[in-house]
Formats: C-alpha cells, sequence, structure tokens
C-alpha cells in the first residue's frame, strides 16, 4: 500500500503543473530583464561633487594625462606603420596620411574631451553610451574596448620582443626553438615559437602597474621622454642626408592608378591615401585612454582638454616630421614593412652616412624604441582594468573585477586574463570612436531629442550610402554621369541634415566653466562622416575578428550581466536622487541652480528653452 502512495506520489500531474509554472516565470522574469536592459539607461547625480567622489585615488595631473595619452600613440605603431602605409597604400605620401589622420583625431579627441568632463568617470565611451544611449550598446562598446586594450598588449608585448631578438641577431629566437620546439610554421595562425620575453614583460609591468597608477605615471613619463628624443635625433639625422626626389619616384613592381592628380606622389590615387589615413589613424588612438582615467584626474574639466588636444598635436608633429624624414632618406619601396626605421639604417649603404655612425643610429633607434614600447605596454596595462572596473561596478560583467587593492588601489583581477594571451593580434574597434553624434543627445534639452536623433540615425545612413556610390564599380574608371548627380544629391541631404540639426536649442553646459565643443552640431556630424569613411577602409578581417569577440560577449552579457544588473536596478528603485541627463525638468532646475542669470552666454546657448 506505501508503495501504491509512493507511485501515486511520484506521478502527481500537480507537480508537473508547478514546474511548468515555475519556469514560465523563470522566462518572464528574463523577458522583462532583457526588455528592462535593452533601453534601461545610467543615471548620473545632480551634484558635481557627488560625480567627483570614486573609490579610486584623484592623484593624475595634466602631465600625467598627456603622458597615458602619449603613450599608446608612440607606441609600436609609429615604427611600424610607415613601411605598411608606404608601400601598399601612399607612396612617398605617407606624411600627408598622417596630417589627415590626426585632422580626424582632433575632432574625435574634442568630442571625448567635453564628455569625459560632464561625466568624469572611468569607462569612456562606455559609460558615455550607458548615460545617453542605453545598457546594451554600453556593454557592446565597452567590449570592444576591453579587445582593443587586451590584444593590444599582447602585439606590443610580441613586438618588444621582437625588437629585442633582431637587436641580439635573433639568438633568443632561436635558442626558444632550439629549447622548446617550434608552436607553428613560419606565416601560421599562432606564432612560430613561445615568446618568454613578451610574456616576461607583461608580468613585470603588471607588478608595477599594480603599485598605483601615481608610479606606474612616472616611469611612462620617462619612457615616452626618451621616445620623443629618439624621433626626434633620428628626424634631425634623416633630414641631414635626404634627398628630395626620393619625393617622386615610383616602384616598378606597382601599377601607378592612371587617375592619380600626381602618379609620382601619390601612386596609389586619392583612394590610396584615404586608405592610408585609416590605416595611421591607429597611431592616435590613444586619446581614449585619456578620458577613461578621468576618474583619477585631479581637476577634469581643466585637465582633459588640454591633454587631449596636446598630446594629439605632438604626435601629428612627430609621425608627420619623421615619415617626412624617413621617405626623403631612402626609396619608399625599399623600406620594410616590419620596421621601416630598422631597415632604412640598415639598407642605405650609399646615401645613408658614415658607417659607424649609421650603424650607431641604427642600435639607437632600436633601444629608443624598446623603451618606448614600455610606454604603450603601461598604458594599455593602466586602462583595461578601469574598463572592466566600469562594466563590474555596473554588473554586466561579473562584479570581482571591481575589487579594489589597497592601499595603492588599482584594478588587478583583469591581469591574470590578460597574461593568458600571447598570440600577437591587433583588432581596432570600428565603433569606440564612433560616438560624436550621440553628443547632440547630451545637449539637447528634451523635447527635440528624439527628433534630432532620428535626422541623426538618417545622417549616418546617408553616410553608408555615399560611401556605396563612392566605391561601387571600378575605381579607376572616370565617374558616369549617375555617380555625380547622386553623390551630389547626398551631400545636399547631408547638409539639410546637419542645418535642420542646428535650427533646435542645445542644452547648455550644466555647471558653470565646463568645458564645451564649439560649433555643435557642425563638429560631431563632421566627426561622423571622417569616422564612416574611415571604418569603410577597414579590411574584413577585421570585421571578422570583430564579430566573433562580440558574439562571445553577447553570450556573456545574456548569460550572465543582463540578470544580474536586473537584479541591481531592482535593489536600487528607491534612490530617487539622481535624475537622466536627458531629463527636460530636471535640467531645467539644475540650470537655474548652476547657471546664473549674470553669467555671459556664448550665442549657441543664449536662448535655451525648456518645457
Amino acid at each position: 500500500m506505501s508503495d501504491r502512495k509512493s507511485e501515486i506520489h511520484m506521478f502527481n500531474p500537480f507537480d508537473k503543473q508547478t514546474s511548468q509554472r515555475k519556469k514560465c516565470e523563470c522566462c518572464e522574469e528574463y523577458a522583462n530583464a532583457v526588455t528592462t536592459g535593452l533601453f534601461r539607461k545610467k543615471e548620473i547625480g545632480r551634484d558635481m561633487k557627488e560625480l567627483m567622489k570614486t573609490g579610486l585615488n584623484r592623484c593624475l595631473t595634466t602631465i600625467d594625462l598627456i603622458a597615458y595619452g602619449l603613450g599608446p600613440m608612440l607606441g609600436g605603431s609609429i615604427y611600424v606603420l610607415n613601411g605598411v602605409v608606404m608601400n601598399t597604400r601612399t607612396g612617398p605620401a605617407v606624411f600627408l596620411a598622417y596630417i589627415l589622420a590626426a585632422f580626424a583625431a582632433l575632432l574625435n579627441s574634442l568630442n571625448y574631451a567635453e564628455l569625459a568632463c560632464r561625466i568624469p568617470k572611468a569607462g569612456s565611451a562606455y559609460v558615455y553610451t550607458y548615460f545617453i544611449m542605453s545598457e546594451f550598446p554600453a556593454f557592446i562598446i565597452g567590449w570592444a574596448i576591453l579587445l582593443e586594450y587586451i590584444l593590444g598588449t599582447s602585439l606590443v608585448a610580441r613586438c618588444w620582443s621582437s625588437m629585442l631578438d633582431s637587436l641580439a641577431n635573433n639568438h633568443i629566437s632561436m635558442w626558444a626553438i632550439n629549447s622548446v620546439g617550434r608552436l607553428s610554421h613560419p606565416g601560421g595562425i599562432l606564432a612560430e615559437y613561445y615568446d618568454f620575453v613578451g610574456v616576461s614583460l607583461i608580468i613585470i609591468l603588471s607588478s608595477i602597474s599594480c603599485c598605483g597608477i601615481r608610479g606606474s605615471a612616472k616611469l611612462t613619463a620617462v619612457s615616452i621622454f626618451v621616445n620623443v628624443g629618439v624621433l626626434i635625433v633620428t628626424s634631425v639625422y634623416m633630414f641631414v642626408y635626404s634627398k628630395p626626389e626620393y619625393l617622386s619616384i615610383t616602384s616598378p613592381n606597382i601599377t601607378v592608378d592612371p587617375l592619380s592628380p600626381n602618379p609620382n606622389f601619390l601612386p596609389f590615387g586619392l583612394p590610396g591615401l584615404i586608405g592610408g589615413t585609416a590605416i595611421c589613424f591607429n597611431v592616435f588612438i590613444g586619446f581614449d585612454a585619456i578620458s577613461i582615467c578621468a576618474e583619477e584626474a585631479k581637476n577634469p574639466n581643466y585637465s582633459l582638454p588640454i591633454a587631449n588636444i596636446v598630446s594629439v598635436i605632438i604626435v601629428a608633429v612627430l609621425t608627420t616630421l619623421s615619415s617626412l624624414a624617413l621617405t626623403m632618406y631612402y626609396p619608399w619601396f625599399h623600406i620594410s614593412t616590419e620596421s621601416s626605421f630598422l631597415s632604412a639604417l640598415k639598407g642605405n649603404h650609399v646615401n645613408g652616412g658614415p658607417d659607424d655612425v649609421r650603424n650607431g643610429m641604427f642600435y639607437f633607434v632600436g633601444v629608443g624604441s624598446l623603451i618606448g614600447l614600455i610606454a604603450c605596454l603601461i598604458a594599455s596595462l593602466i586602462v583595461a582594468p578601469r574598463i572592466s572596473y566600469a562594466m563590474a561596478q555596473d554588473g554586466v560583467i561579473p562584479t570581482m573585477f571591481s575589487y579594489l587593492c589597497q592601499p595603492f588601489k588599482p584594478i588587478a583581477q583583469v591581469e591574470y586574463y590578460k597574461k593568458r594571451i600571447d598570440k600577437p593580434g591587433y583588432v581596432k574597434n570600428p565603433y569606440a570612436h564612433f560616438m560624436p553624434e550621440c553628443m547632440l543627445r547630451v545637449f539637447n534639452s528634451g523635447s527635440p531629442g528624439d527628433t534630432v536623433i532620428i535626422l541623426m540615425a538618417v545622417y549616418v545612413v546617408l553616410n553608408g550610402v555615399l560611401i556605396m556610390c563612392l566605391t561601387i564599380g571600378a575605381k579607376h574608371e572616370l565617374w558616369p554621369v549617375w555617380r555625380i548627380v547622386c553623390v551630389v544629391f547626398i551631400l545636399t541631404l547631408l547638409i539639410f541634415c546637419v542645418v535642420l540639426m542646428s535650427i533646435f536649442k542645445q542644452f547648455g553646459p550644466p555647471y558653470k566653466g565646463l568645458f564645451q565643443l564649439p560649433y555643435v552640431p557642425l563638429f560631431p556630424c563632421v566627426t561622423v562622416t571622417i569616422n564612416v569613411f574611415l571604418m569603410s577602409e577597414l579590411s574584413w578581417v577585421t570585421w571578422i575578428r570583430f564579430t566573433i569577440w562580440i558574439v562571445v560577449g553577447l553570450l556573456l552579457y545574456f548569460g550572465f550581466g543582463v540578470m544580474n544588473t536586473y537584479r541591481l536596478c531592482k535593489d536600487d528603485k528607491s534612490n530617487s536622487s539622481q535624475i537622466y541627463l536627458h531629463d527636460p525638468l530636471d535640467a531645467r532646475e539644475l540650470y537655474n541652480i548652476c547657471m546664473p542669470t549674470e553669467m555671459p552666454r556664448s550665442s549657441r546657448f543664449s536662448d535655451v528653452v525648456f518645457e
């Protein structure tokens, strides 16, 4: 009888219904979490003192921020990209590509500067997107920035060990191959040998960064000072033995673009110059490191704009002069794509100066570049944990990445994962710098916000259509009539969108004396157009790598982050002391409190309308 009862209890249909009901409740809760997370925006306190509160140390001065901006910019890219751009894109006109890339970087850095002043928190584009758009696109951008710096760390470490191996006549690589064995064949997916030097370098510099940002800032400043000195001395030496006729010679191994305005100077034509600009823009990706360190700046409103502008200008001058000197020192088609300066000094036996001096310059440049790469590595090791810190604080990734170690307060958990990556590779995030259009949502007072968002979406789509019109068909043919008509029509629509956006009243600065980007919405729109064109020049391999990384991030977000942030937000619903950036009623109150009537206003914010 007892067995009969247990059998009845075992197959009780009510238990099955209860289980199904629980499953439905879980599915319903998950659906609510997903729909809420897609549109949830982060809140910001109305008091600037509240925004300045942080668990990190606010110890960075303007000089420190400039150093952290120059670190990634003056890293390995400036020594490697010259040869790649010359041989595949621009020819001897590589310095023009650096000038155009510097202009694009300056516009982007100004946009970053105002957002960093308004929101002085760690996280850069991730935090700005969370405030302005919503949680889901913020996670995508933050995850992509992590990819940029984590893989960038492995690339620079690999480049550092390769340059050291070259200076040592390949003794290091031969020892690794003979002692441990080959990891892969040359040109394979993996590196040819185990890079013990690169891994050791990451471990040592990670230990230094764990001592606090102030101590690593001093080492970064020394490394950058040496790097700048090496570039200046090398450029002067190459200018002394330069030949201006090298600016107008053509390689016999390439096909010159027949539509080029100057085939000797621009052998690949204007499309090659634009493509070279997109590659050279990688050198200037480092100004976002300044914004990421905003939470540790003593005076963000003063230091961040100056650091952004000064760092971009310094790098623009150094890259332009050094690339011009390199082009005039040695024929551009003989320069190596892996180590441009070293190959030019090693190969120019005829007109490169006395052999003893030239050999001395070879080792001088090699040692100087090794020291300069240390600054780039430290900057990446400092920036990546701060991105994970901001994301972990919001709950989109595990909270273990937001733990602070006393007394120096570095975010150290992510260092373990970065040391696990020893394969070289670098995928530039095509969306991390695609942010200026979002600034329009910060500036609007609320009532015109939806209209401006629609106009900006149309503006971005029109830019994509413009690129299609410029690239469809053969690049080396004269433009047909239909293409000219389409380009003129789309340009007219783009101008019309900018004019419509400029009609709306822009929301003024919430705090007195806050840095403001001039000529809004013109500057953000021009920046968007430049960024879209640069993104169109990214290779398909980059997009595939980026897509794979994003898919992994989406699995993490929908498997963990979306439910975690949903529970955290349910616990914080009682907090009513914060407002959204775009709330017009609270913005009016904040404006009346922080902006006295006797304060002079610019024409841009002279008639702010609130509803």
